[in-house]
């Protein structure tokens, strides 16, 4: 059991098998996922319509992620976005970081970054937070923990 997070394509930049019939093409509203409905005779693989995906650990990695980054914020905590929305759990699925959630996002790993107390571990996390934040404004869709 692990946590991964992704950001899905714009569908502009998905490239679809041949022999799509356009009237089987869907898109999930709230996660921007291009795919094909049941009725299709072709399939779409899902790293198809990733932009970027990014494991981000399994139980243990996601605790100790979550114990370091509680004791570098301090007081702060109780109101992290990481923490509440990323860390809480070592084996979530199907939460977003809506898009308008993503500059909070985004401020909270600068400051982390900034921080000289946090170690090597923290440091690949918030690059792969970075890259997610990246893709989730190049695309206009949510980061999506699948």
């Amino acid at each position: 059991m692990s946590v991964t997070a992704a950001v899905f394509k714009r569908l502009e930049d998905v490239v679809l098998p041949a022999g799509v019939d356009m009237d089987h093409l869907l898109i999930d509203e709230s996660t921007g996922q291009v795919y094909l409905d049941d009725a299709s005779q072709v399939r779409l693989p899902l790293s198809d319509a990733l932009e970027v995906d990014k494991p981000l650990g399994n139980i243990a990695r996601i605790r100790c992620l979550r114990d370091e980054i509680s004791q570098a914020l301090g007081q702060n905590a109780g109101r992290s976005l990481l923490l509440n929305a990323i860390l809480y759990d070592g084996t979530h699925c199907g939460d977003l970081i809506q898009i308008e959630d993503r500059d909070r996002l985004k401020e909270e790993v600068e400051w982390l970054r900034n921080i000289s107390s946090t170690g090597p571990e923290v440091a690949i996390f918030l690059s792969d937070l970075e890259e997610l934040i990246l893709a989730s404004q190049r695309c206009g869709n949510p980061i999506v923990f699948l």
